[in-house]
């Protein structure tokens, strides 16, 4: 988005950039106190780039204010649905509509309220699903016998296609393997560690290893997710091991252990992801509080793996008189060593470089 007018000083995309780079201080939004002279210029430049990207958030809920009074379609974003669903809330209880109990419990979101909303998502959207990317991208790159057994169903599902952006939205959900990838990095690399729960009105029990435990109400529990996802007993002895086929029901024919395929005949419409058992894998959380944005995290993922595998693979760049195992080898210990900086993040990431390369 190009900046409206003059007065702003940088476009929409290099605001959101900053400020997803420095959430946790743009979210605390001590603008009264960055914004004084006497503070350091990098701290300052916070408080001027959070306070132009509020402005670029409250310069599209106008725009679309003043597309609903013109009754024109929206656009079919998050800030439409959300801005006309609070102007229809608001109208119907202008308009006496509601109850009179419903009047006064529900008069649509403020302003401030859908531009929070839109923050958090924005930062949701971006952050977890950018961070994911990049584990997937250098597990693939460590890992060319996957990428090769994730383009065989990229060829075959996508042969005659055009370019992607005329793809077929029914083409995504036969993307599988595409998919495997996503589910197995998270499993291993989930960028939330820690879920939280909460057990509100009522006790819970929970029966573990034939003890029953208690929990009281209002109590918060958090979900051990780094734990969870790597606990043998449900996904074998190779658990710690990055292996997107296990994804795959081996019942389905063409399907070997090690994710390469028998033949190039392999039925790829015929394979089955695994259900996870429930409890067992929950990237996402789970149950009524499930993140909204899983199937929209997984339509994007696909989406750019199969544009990237299409016609590429990824290499890591060896170091002078570095064999091509040794940096194979260096960027799975760089993935390994990381830790929780607000979401799971590899701690020197600039160890390790990659390239695409053509095929």
């Amino acid at each position: 988005m190009d900046p409206p007018d003059p007065t702003f000083t940088m476009t929409y995309r290099d605001a959101l950039s900053f400020v997803l780079e420095n959430f946790v201080l743009v979210l605390l939004d001590p603008s009264s106190i960055l914004s004084l002279p006497w503070v350091p210029r990098k701290l300052g430049r916070i408080a001027r780039v959070s306070n132009e990207f509020r402005r670029y958030m409250t310069h599209m809920l106008e725009k679309e204010k003043q597309m609903i009074s013109q009754r024109a379609p929206g656009r079919g974003n998050l800030m439409s649905h959300l801005v006309r669903a609070s102007e229809e809330e608001q109208s119907a209880v202008r308009d006496g509509e509601e109850a009179e109990d419903h009047m006064q419990a529900s008069q649509g979101l403020s302003d401030s309220e859908i531009i929070g909303n839109i923050f958090l998502y924005t930062f949701a959207g971006h952050e977890t699903t950018a961070n994911m990317l990049s584990y997937s991208i250098s597990l693939l790159a460590a890992h060319p016998e996957v990428q090769e057994w994730v383009a065989e169903e990229v060829h075959y599902v996508l042969q005659g296609q055009g370019t992607s952006e005329t793809w077929e939205y029914s083409l995504f959900p036969r993307l599988k393997r595409c998919l495997t990838v996503m589910l197995e990095t998270l499993r291993l690399y989930p960028s939330v560690g820690s879920i939280p729960k909460y057990t509100n009105d009522r006790a819970q029990s929970l029966n573990i290893n034939g003890e029953v435990h208690i929990i009281p109400p209002k109590t918060l529990v958090f979900l051990n997710s780094f734990a969870m996802h790597k606990m043998p007993r449900y996904w074998g002895s190779d658990s710690l091991v990055w292996r997107p086929s296990r994804w795959i029901l081996p019942s389905c024919p063409g399907t070997v252990s090690n994710g390469a395929s028998l033949s190039s005949g392999i039925i790829f419409d015929k394979e089955t992801l695994l259900e996870p058992k429930k409890g067992t894998f929950m990237p996402w959380s789970d149950g009524p509080r499930v993140c909204p944005g899983k199937k929209f995290a997984q339509v994007e993922f696909v989406a750019v793996l199969s544009t990237l595998l299409r016609n590429h693979r990824v290499r890591p760049v060896a170091r002078d008189g570095e064999k091509e195992e040794d940096a194979q080898q260096r960027i799975l210990d760089v993935v390994a060593d990381s830790g929780i900086h607000f979401t799971l993040q590899m701690r020197h990431p600039t160890r390790v470089t990659v390239s695409w390369v053509s095929v």
